[in-house]
C-alpha cells in the first residue's frame, strides 16, 4: 500500500474522532494536513477543498490567530501557483 494512501486512511480516522469530540481546532489542523497530503498526491482540487475548510474553521473559531490563517492561505497560494493560476495565488 502506498504511504500516501496509508497516511490518508490514518488521517480520516483521526478526523472522524475529532469531529465526534467536537474539537474544531483539531479538525482545522487535520484539514490542513489533509490538504498538504493531497498536494503531495497531486490532487490539487481535493487539497483546496481541505484548505478551504481549514480556513473557514480557523476564521470562525479563532479569527485573530493570524499566523495559523496565514499558513493556510500560503498553502492555498502554492496550489494555485502550481496550477499556473497566478491571480488566485495572489
Amino acid at each position: 500500500m502506498n504511504r500516501h494512501i496509508e497516511a490518508e486512511e490514518v488521517l480520516k480516522r483521526v478526523r472522524d474522532k475529532s469531529i465526534k469530540l467536537d474539537n474544531k481546532l483539531d479538525v482545522a489542523e487535520i484539514q490542513l494536513v489533509f490538504g498538504q497530503l493531497y498536494c503531495r498526491m497531486k490532487k490539487p482540487d481535493q487539497a483546496l477543498q481541505c484548505f478551504d475548510r481549514a480556513l473557514e474553521i480557523r476564521q470562525e473559531v479563532t479569527p485573530t490567530a493570524l499566523p495559523a490563517i496565514a499558513k493556510i492561505l500560503h498553502e492555498m497560494a502554492a496550489v494555485y501557483f502550481d496550477q499556473q493560476q497566478y491571480q488566485m495565488a495572489l
